[in-house]
């Protein structure tokens, strides 16, 4: 069995540290899809059978982010959950992009199985 988890950490630092946006970070994501499709047929020709991929789960619920994007306008930034609705409409258009890659790689290799989330 192989488990890594490749690709959406490189989004923290991206967003806490160099201070991007959310725009920017979207031009990066193809390079970030290919990391990570790479990476599944890698440990497919060192023959794993099955493959998980998880996505990315809603940072915009995360302390570290609620903490460093926090902001005074709480009807459009936040959600019911008081989470970022930006950081997770980022998440959810990550996880878009790699379910697509994920049903190219399955018609590319067949006899494995994934999962995103």
């Amino acid at each position: 069995m192989f488990k890594a988890q490749i690709g959406s950490a490189r989004y923290q630092p991206y967003f806490l540290q160099a201070n991007k946006t959310i725009e920017e970070a979207k031009t990066f994501l193809p390079d970030v899809i290919q990391i990570i499709s790479d990476a599944v047929r890698r440990v497919i020709k060192y023959g794993a059978r099955r493959v998980v991929v998880p996505g990315n789960f809603p940072i915009g619920c995360l302390p570290v982010y609620r903490t460093a994007f926090k902001t005074n306008n709480s009807t459009s930034a936040y959600d019911e959950f008081n989470c970022l609705k930006d950081l997770n409409d980022f998440a959810e258009y990550f996880n878009e992009r790699l379910q697509h890659a994920i049903k190219e790689l399955r018609n590319e290799k067949s006899g494995y199985c994934n999962s995103i989330r």
